[in-house]
């Protein structure tokens, strides 16, 4: 389900249904009394006539990037690490397309496609300690990086 806003853009003047044109501040402002006429328009937005409340309410939708990755962890092995995540706990709206890895010691990245939750990145020094972050991306964008994964040091 896509989060949104409800907001009044005709009538008011009763409790449930503030008078003035705006976003809805909270559960009761939203409430709708005696919905009786509902109608879509193109631009994904849905209008709803409220006669109890005098008024029409606009229910938009709202869509983000999604959230971090979750739960990274690096493994380590000769010359290589393989770093695994959990996906976002949310999307945002659409629906993550793929990810990238970055290595935080030398800023190299590689993209992985939706379905993997880790990555073998090789041509690794041994020796040298690496954390990684990870990115989520949708058709919307990249959301934010994952917390650092653990260090871990190839040998």
């Amino acid at each position: 389900m896509t989060a949104g806003d409800i907001y009044t853009i005709a009538g008011g003047g009763t409790t449930s249904c503030p008078a003035g044109i705006g976003p809805s501040t909270s559960g009761t402002d939203a409430a709708l009394s005696v919905p009786l006429g509902v109608a879509f328009s193109g631009s994904d937005s849905l209008f709803i006539s409220d006669s109890a409340n005098n008024c029409v309410r606009e229910l938009t939708t709202s869509e983000a990037v999604p959230g971090p990755p979750r739960s990274i962890t690096a493994t380590s092995a000769n010359g290589s690490a393989t770093v695994s995540w959990l996906p976002p706990v949310s999307a945002g709206g659409p629906p993550v397309t793929g990810y990238v890895v970055t290595n935080l010691g030398t800023g190299a990245t590689m993209s992985v496609n939706r379905k993997s939750t880790s990555v073998t990145l090789s041509g690794l020094t041994n020796g040298t300690s690496y954390a990684f972050t990870v990115t989520a991306h949708s058709s919307l964008g990249s959301g934010p990086a994952s917390p650092d994964s653990n260090s871990v040091t190839p040998r």
